[in-house]
């Protein structure tokens, strides 16, 4: 997590874990949160976002709704949830499958192959 102006803590990973969490019924588990860095400092909302996008600390790219295949463009930070929710009633996650796919290729264990110039899955 970091915090920002006014003290207010944002979620920068695992709020997929999070959002699993609202979604089950244990309600009452306690979650950890890891402080990563602190701009309570900063006197302004527009001066957090502006310091998140320079040092890359956000994913702010969408693509337009029902246009899966065009490449993400970068969206204003107002346009990002300011909370997380994914219940029976709605969520504020987007499908992306792309973002998907590259999340699971990252979890698949590979070896690089320096001839072929390609990941291949290591042999049994």
């Amino acid at each position: 997590m970091i915090k920002g102006p006014g003290n207010d803590v944002w979620v920068i990973d695992h709020h997929h874990t999070l959002a699993a969490l609202d979604y089950s019924p244990y309600h009452s588990t306690a979650v950890t949160l890891h402080l990563v860095c602190d701009y309570s400092n900063l006197t302004s909302v527009a001066a957090f976002w502006k310091l998140m996008v320079e040092r890359r600390a956000v994913y702010n790219y969408g693509r337009p709704s029902g246009e899966p295949n065009r490449l993400p463009a970068e969206i204003s930070t107002t346009a990002l949830p300011v909370f997380l929710y994914f219940n029976k009633t709605g969520s504020t996650f987007l499908d992306d499958p792309w973002r998907s796919l590259a999340g699971f290729i990252r979890k698949i264990k590979s070896v690089w192959s320096k001839e072929d110039r390609y990941f291949m899955r290591p042999e049994p």
